[in-house]
């Protein structure tokens, strides 16, 4: 049987401004998110409005009922939103690790041109010594319902011209599943002590990522890094 070919290819970036980045429905960000900054104590209407503008275009929304994570306005008040949060049809998964503000880097496994792997990449130092013995180290976090076929990965900062949140990286399941896994996903080198990768999203179970694959990544992680420095 021929041997699969598997590849990594950065997928886009994230702009984090507040802190905060959600993997969740792609759906669930122009439904569930309007960002609270955008208003001001002289467009109060505007901040009333949108739940009306949200549900002419979603009217299942209607009677959602968000309880103490509403922002006041039948949106989710991201700041209270838990690492690990389900409310009602809604799951998201809010990125733990990221220390502040920045631009993260979000990176797909390939095998035959099908995505089944989501990474968003740490920042770290390590990815220099992909020649050091290592092994991988998984920590199941969260899984997530899909049930759009699509996965949103972003900070749900900012309006599109239609007045809904968007996610900048907007990635279509590979397949039927309706929930998926996160990871934290560490290396624990043999010379260097452990270091965390990031956050990875498995699509499909049966593809797992192995060693050589990881160092494959830091290659390229290595060499996106030069182009963008050059």
């Amino acid at each position: 049987m021929d041997k699969k070919i598997f590849k990594w290819k950065k997928l886009g970036e994230v702009g984090v401004d507040g802190g905060i980045i959600i993997v969740s429905d792609a759906e669930n960000f122009p439904k569930y998110f309007n960002p609270i900054h955008l208003y001001s104590h002289d467009n109060q209407e505007e901040f009333d409005n949108a739940k009306l503008h949200r549900n002419t275009k979603y009217p299942e929304m209607e009677s959602v009922d968000l309880g103490e994570y509403d922002q006041g306005n039948g949106f989710i008040d991201v700041l209270t939103h838990d690492t690990c949060f389900k409310i009602g049809k809604y799951s998201g998964y809010s990125v733990p690790w990221l220390g502040g503000d920045g631009t993260f880097d979000v990176w797909g496994r390939f095998v035959e041109n099908k995505i089944v792997d989501i990474l968003i990449y740490s920042f770290g130092t390590y990815n220099t010594l992909y020649e050091d013995e290592f092994a991988i180290e998984k920590t199941k976090e969260f899984s997530i319902d899909i049930y759009s076929g699509r996965i949103g990965i972003d900070e749900p900062n900012e309006l599109d011209k239609n007045g809904f949140v968007q996610p900048v990286l907007n990635l279509e399941c590979p397949n039927n599943r309706q929930q998926y896994d996160i990871f934290e996903l560490s290396l624990k080198f043999k010379s260097f002590g452990t270091e965390l990768l990031g956050t990875h999203i498995e699509l499909e179970p049966d593809n797992k990522i192995t060693k050589n694959e990881i160092k494959e990544l830091m290659k390229e992680i290595i060499s996106n890094e030069e182009e963008q420095n050059a």
